[in-house]
Order: C-alpha cells, then structure tokens, then sequence
C-alpha cells in the first residue's frame, strides 16, 4: 500500500494524528502491537465478567476538549462505532 506517513501506536494521540492527517488526504498506516487499539483510552472486563472498566479515562477527557476533537467532532460523532472509525470507507481497522 502506498502511504503518505506511517503512525506507529494506536493509541488516542496516534489516532488523533492518523485522523487529522487523513483528512488533509494523506494516506495513513497505523501500526499498534497490541490486540486492541485505544493506549490507555479503553475499555476492558477487568475484574469480573461483564464489568466493564474504562482505563486510565482521565485520559479520554484531555481529548474530548481538545482542538483536535473540535476540528473533527462531526466525523467522530457520525462514525458507526467508537473506536475512533472516522477514515473515509467508515470502517476500523
């Protein structure tokens, strides 16, 4: 696949930078070694089945007021999921 930048970390900053390189037309590669997207900005079971935790959401906060959320509010809030689906074929991963 030719691309224009490659982000390695799927965490909140790395996506916000895929998502805000995306929309200027670049073609963006995220990389994340983990099973799951997200960093520190997600959600697990972590004690018992069924209870969700977010973990680390003070994180999530810092976000939701940022000037990156701002300039791409409409494109986060319309995705079909939140897992940051905001690229142009509407799909994660």
């Amino acid at each position: 696949m030719a691309r224009d930048a490659t982000v390695v970390g799927a965490g909140h900053n790395g996506l916000a930078a895929a998502v805000h390189l995306s929309s200027q037309g670049w073609k963006v590669l995220v990389l994340e070694r983990n099973d799951t997207p997200g960093g520190a900005v997600r959600t697990a079971e972590c004690t018992l089945p069924g209870l969700r935790h977010d973990l680390c959401a003070m994180n999530l906060s810092m976000f939701a007021g940022s000037p990156c959320y701002a300039a791409h509010k409409q494109r986060l809030d319309a995705a079909p999921s939140r897992c940051a689906c905001c690229w142009p074929h509407n799909r994660c991963w």
